[in-house]
This record gives C-alpha cells, sequence and structure tokens, in this order.
C-alpha cells in the first residue's frame, strides 16, 4: 500500500511540475478550453476566474444557468432498501425558491489547487457537491485507506478523486475524522484521526492549498457531555492540527447543518452554542489573520428548511421545530427508528400540510426533496449553494494577491451570495471578487 502511495505520489509531483513548467501553454489550452466550452454552452456566466502568474496557480469557474431545476431526490451513496425517495428526476415544485431561485450550478473548470474536507458522512456529503462542480467521474475516485466500524461497515477513511492533467489535475480530498480534530483523540480508533492519515494523502497529492474542517457533530453525542460546550479555543487547536499536518494556505471552518442526532439529544440549543464556537473562533481573530474564514452552513440549511416548510405550509416559526417521530411509519422506515425525530421540513416533501407540532410519518409518505433521513443534504437542492459557496471561499484564497479585500471581506461577499435561499442566477454572476 505504501509503495503505490509513494509510486503515486510521484507521479503527481511530476504532473505538477509539468504544470509549472508549461505555464504559458496551460494558459493558451485553459483559455481554449473555456471558449469552446462557452460557445458550447449558451448562458454560461463567468462566476470566478483566476489564473494567477506568481505562483502559477489555475482555478477557473463558471456558473451555469438552470432554468428548470429538477432532483432526484438525493444521493445513491446515502440511500439503502429502508429508504424509499422518488428515484427519477422530477420537477421541484412550482412556484418555491427550489424553482424561482435554485437556477443554477457551480462548475470548476480548471484547477490544479488540492483541495481537502475533512468530516464525518455529513462532510463527505459535501465532498460529493464538490466532485459534481468539478465534473469528476465517479468511477475515478481512489481510496487510500478504509475503516471498519463496529457494525461491520467499511467505510473510505481517505478517498481522493484527480482532475486531468489538461485540466490541470488537482486533486479533492475528503479525510474521514469522527471525532473533534484534538490532540486528545490522536489514534488508531475508527473514530481518531491519525497522523499518518495525514502523511500518506501527502505522498500522493503532494501539498493541500485549501482544507474545509466540518465538526463531526452527530458523533460527538457518543463523548459524554462535550456536545454544547465547545469554545473558540477548541476550534483554535483544531486549527493549529490542520496547520501542522497539512500547512494549507487557508482552513476554511463550516458551521454544523441542523441534524436528527440534535432532536434526539433534544440539543438543539447546544448545536447553536457550538456553532457559535466556530463563528466566534473565525470573527475574534486579528483583521490581519489571513488563513482562516468561515462557510456558515447553518444558516444556509436553515433556510432551506424555511424553504421546504414554505411548499408544505409549515409556518417559517415552525419549520425549526415540527417533527416527525417515525411511530407511523412503514415497515422500511420502521428499521431505522432509532433515526428518528426528523424536522418535518428537512426530510419530508410533497405539499400536505402536516398537523399540529408533530406527526407520526410524513404526510404522503414522500421524503427526500432537501434530505432523505434528516441529516444528509440532496444533491440538486442544497449542492449548488454549498459547493458555490466553498468554491466563491477558495478562489478569495487564490486572488488574495490581486485583490485588495481581506479574506473576511471576501467571504461576506460569498456568504451574501450563496448562504441563503433568497438570490438567484442573475445575482451570482460575478467576475473577480
Amino acid at each position: 500500500m505504501m509503495e503505490t502511495l509513494r509510486n503515486r505520489g510521484m507521479e503527481s509531483s511530476r504532473v505538477r511540475k509539468g504544470i509549472r513548467k508549461g505555464f504559458h501553454v496551460g494558459i493558451v489550452l485553459s483559455l481554449f478550453y473555456v471558449v469552446l466550452y462557452h460557445e458550447s454552452v449558451p448562458r454560461f456566466r463567468t462566476l470566478l476566474v483566476n489564473i494567477e502568474t506568481v505562483n502559477t496557480t489555475i482555478f477557473d469557474t463558471r456558473t451555469l444557468h438552470v432554468p428548470n431545476p429538477t432532483t432526484s431526490h438525493c444521493l445513491e451513496e446515502f440511500k439503502d432498501d429502508e429508504w424509499k425517495p422518488i428515484d427519477s428526476k422530477v420537477p421541484v415544485p412550482l412556484g418555491s425558491k427550489f424553482q424561482l431561485n435554485n437556477d443554477f450550478n457551480p462548475v470548476v473548470l480548471n484547477s490544479n489547487l488540492n483541495i481537502v474536507v475533512i468530516g464525518d458522512s455529513v462532510g463527505d456529503n459535501i465532498w460529493y457537491m464538490l466532485e459534481k462542480a468539478y465534473g469528476l467521474n465517479p468511477g475515478d475516485r481512489e481510496t487510500l485507506a478504509k475503516i471498519s466500524t463496529p457494525q461491520g461497515y467499511n467505510v473510505d477513511k481517505i478517498r481522493v478523486n484527480q482532475l486531468p492533467s489538461k485540466r490541470g489535475g488537482g486533486y479533492l480530498a475528503f479525510i474521514r475524522i469522527l471525532k473533534l480534530l484534538k490532540y486528545s483523540n490522536e489514534g488508531k480508533d475508527w473514530r481518531d484521526w491519525d497522523p499518518q492519515h495525514f502523511s500518506d494523502l501527502l505522498e500522493v497529492i503532494g501539498k493541500a492549498d485549501v482544507v474545509l474542517y466540518r465538526t463531526p457533530w452527530p458523533w460527538m453525542t457518543r463523548d459524554g457531555n462535550v456536545l454544547g460546550t465547545l469554545t473558540p479555543e477548541d476550534y483554535s487547536e483544531v486549527y493549529e492540527i490542520i496547520q501542522k499536518t497539512l500547512a494549507p494556505k487557508a482552513v476554511i471552518m463550516l458551521t454544523t447543518a441542523p441534524n436528527n442526532n440534535a432532536l434526539i439529544q433534544n440539543g438543539v440549543t447546544k448545536l447553536q452554542n457550538d456553532n457559535n464556537a466556530v463563528r466566534n473562533f473565525v470573527n475574534g481573530l486579528p483583521a490581519d489573520q489571513e488563513s482562516v474564514m468561515l462557510m456558515d452552513w447553518e444558516k444556509l440549511t436553515n433556510e432551506i428548511v424555511i424553504a421546504n416548510g414554505e411548499v408544505m405550509s409549515v409556518p417559517a416559526h415552525k419549520a425549526l421545530s415540527h417533527i416527525t417521530t417515525g411511530e407511523n411509519a412503514t415497515d422500511g422506515y420502521r428499521k431505522k427508528q432509532l433515526w428518528f425525530p426528523h424536522l418535518t421540513a428537512m426530510s419530508c416533501s410533497g405539499t400536505v400540510q402536516p398537523s399540529e407540532n408533530s406527526v407520526g410519518t410524513c404526510p404522503s409518505n414522500l421524503r427526500g426533496l432537501v434530505s432523505i433521513d434528516g441529516m444528509h443534504w440532496c444533491q440538486e437542492t442544497v449542492g449548488p449553494r454549498t459547493a458555490g459557496m466553498a468554491i466563491c471561499l477558495i478562489t478569495c484564497v487564490v486572488e488574495k494577491e490581486q485583490s485588495s479585500l481581506s479574506y473576511r471581506q471576501c467571504g461576506e461577499k460569498c456568504d451574501s451570495m450563496f448562504m441563503n435561499m433568497s438570490t438567484k442566477y442573475d445575482d451570482i454572476s460575478l467576475s473577480r471578487i
């Protein structure tokens, strides 16, 4: 295994050196590719473009107009025989924000940056959203390490997918860590973080340019009374470990979205407290701290839940508290009783209004417009804004040399475009930040 990693690392190094040596050729190829792509897809607009001559960095992206959004009701990776969403592509509800405001998709055309996502299965969920925005072939994924859970599942611990060399050769990597990234959680257990895994990854990709960190909050329900007690100092330690192990140019800290674990533990207030710890860490840094940015994902996902509540006639003030208990779920759902309760406006779909403050199962027994299981999020409805925000923040890093904006100011611009359900395609077509 290690020999394979070393060989692939040498090959990746050659690719990166080739990109640097052939920089002028790369510009020509990149521009040629962009022209062809632009001509073949009408109404394609520049979102963010950068080919930085000093560091020979390539990060070339666009926003594609999608005038008739559809949904296939969530990613295959998070389906099994016990969850039965609608599988075929169907139009999103007419007149909803999913139709009127989610009318775009971000696309990464070319990149030689290496992006690393650290997190749990929801972090993995975000990685899949980025993979789609990159246009990467799922068949090209490479697993560098696996873990076995006590339940007998084998899941990827480290995974990569790489753009072809003609598109820049940049890597998109994922590291699964199921405890808060702290020195006390270093080890060989399936939930721990292992420094060797970071070293193995760097042998393959060479370097990490930007790291996205997603707190494995749902898993931390197993760690005693830690939830609701996180502080900015905890995230300072997270940041320190990331810098020591991967040394990226920047770290993007994500807040945690609503999830069924928070409802199970009656921990919505705890979730909000811990998200405030992330916000306070990032916003409390000195203004000249140019290596940490905030991706306030809770803000977006709350608005998505409220938007789905509007479709179901759940009032906005109830959307984040009305629950589905699972007591009356069909046999297929009942097998996953431990996954309940869910936020009704998160996991259910359809236009039938639920009664009172809770229901035993989804009205019309439909789910999967924005989430299938009260934990993971659907590609077509949540992916565009999630991937768009990440891509926008990465561009803040790339363009810092040529911009008068600080990371924080640039991040605020990104936030105003993507972390809501109010903007639409015409509001998101911009050139350099």
